[in-house]
């Protein structure tokens, strides 16, 4: 009966964020290195009690932030990328998460998030709304679960701040 509870316990475990790597290559390389910087000022709003087990929280705020570092090193957008740390570093990336909310009937993760990118007299903001569901059919929407949804999340979310660095870069 031990193993059925560890079973039970360890399935109601909250869905930690899986990274996701950009999937597109990139057109532009540097040597310059990047500061990549979180600021949590999201407030969770879902209809659970404890809205924290199931949201894009702060630990899967985290994990994305760390893993968008990677991946802008990884894709040589920058030599080299630190993340939070106050470095001197010539690019300085702030990806700050505003809102995140969940939808628990559909497995629905919506962000929204700012990236400031401050460096070589360029300022750069942006805003995005992300939403997991994407352009889903009704048929995935219902058979997403909640660690696919967060999933989706941060791969869209991936997929946009990647796309804008690497337009940022390509702009000197």
């Amino acid at each position: 009966w031990l193993i059925s509870i560890a079973v039970v316990i360890w399935g109601c475990a909250p869905p930690m964020l899986k990274p996701s790597a950009y999937e597109k290559v990139v057109a532009v390389q540097t040597n310059l290195s990047a500061a990549v910087l979180l600021q949590s000022q999201a407030k969770a709003s879902s209809k659970w009690s404890d809205p924290n087990i199931l949201e894009f929280n702060l630990d899967d705020q985290r994990i994305f932030t760390a893993a968008f570092t990677k991946e802008i090193e990884r894709l040589g957008l920058f030599k080299t990328a630190y993340f939070n740390q106050t470095s001197a570093a010539d690019v300085q990336i702030t990806v700050a998460f505003i809102r995140t909310s969940w939808n628990s009937r559909y497995q629905i993760y919506t962000l929204d998030v700012v990236m400031e990118i401050k460096g070589d007299n360029r300022p750069f903001s942006q805003r995005y709304s992300i939403v997991s569901s994407g352009h889903d059919s009704w048929n995935e929407m219902m058979s997403t679960n909640a660690a696919e949804g967060k999933a989706k999340a941060g791969k869209y979310l991936m997929s946009a701040l990647v796309a804008d660095v690497e337009k940022w870069l390509s702009a000197k």
